[in-house]
């Protein structure tokens, strides 16, 4: 097998963003690693993750230097540069992809962003093998890249847009927003946060209400219609969830 030209043909495809290419790559029951996410994907996860990260990675791939021949396997050095469309740009940094293959197609792939010398690649390669076949955080179709976007994204929309104060939002409407189904919202507000969708709004309805309160004054209804709730009883109920006190007793400390 001309190792070299089929991974001249491997990288080509990341550099051209082709899923339909790229998969014809992959034994059909391939699992790939990524180092940097720690994810492992295998076999029908597989070409979701991957269209995840055409869709997400900015960057061009060259090979350097001849593959590697290890027992198993085969490393191809890369480097990593600015991708400016029809070519690369500003090197941005060096890895090393260990391959191993069933026939003519890549059974498993460990992605490093490094360059690590040759003891530590075929410890690598051992790794590969024994891990072939796990999925890791990405069940869902949800990649730790595609999260991070999306956490950008949803705190971007909620910071300078301030949704939160309006009455009627929804965890439909807001993964609509942030172009997310609502599936992949509530994981990554659990994930990133440590929550869920209720608790997130109101964090910061509640901060806008104390705001508030420390500016204007408490007026129970006119608060709550301003920080996003329906009634006064549904404000004071989220106040002291968040805060552990009731709206007046946190009046009463700061206009003490």
């Amino acid at each position: 097998m001309e190792f070299e030209k089929l991974i001249d043909g491997y990288l080509a495809a990341w550099n051209a963003k082709d899923l339909h290419r790229l998969l014809t790559f992959f034994n059909k029951r391939a699992s790939y690693y990524d180092a940097f996410w720690m994810e492992y994907v295998s076999g029908r996860d597989l070409p979701q993750y991957l269209r995840d990260s055409l869709e997400d990675e900015t960057y061009w791939f060259e090979r350097v230097g001849d593959v590697i021949r290890l027992d198993n396997s085969i490393v191809s050095r890369y480097t990593a540069s600015e991708h400016l469309g029809n070519g690369p740009g500003e090197l941005l940094f060096q890895g090393a992809e260990v391959f191993s293959f069933r026939g003519d197609k890549i059974i498993t792939v460990r992605d490093h962003y490094c360059d690590p010398g040759e003891d530590v690649l075929k410890e690598v390669a051992v790794n590969a093998a024994r891990h072939h076949g796990e999925t890791r955080h990405v069940a869902s179709g949800l990649s730790a890249l595609r999260a991070l976007r999306f956490r950008r994204l949803l705190l971007d929309i909620v910071i300078d847009q301030k949704v939160y104060l309006d009455i009627d939002l929804t965890q439909a409407r807001l993964a609509g927003l942030v172009g997310c189904s609502v599936e992949h919202l509530t994981q990554i507000i659990h994930d990133e946060f440590g929550t869920n969708f209720h608790n997130f709004v109101d964090r910061y309805r509640i901060t806008h209400a104390k705001e508030l309160m420390k500016e204007n004054g408490f007026e129970a209804e006119h608060t709550a219609h301003e920080s996003g709730y329906q009634t006064a009883d549904e404000f004071v109920r989220a106040f002291r969830r968040v805060t552990g006190e009731s709206p007046d007793e946190f009046r009463q400390r700061h206009t003490a």
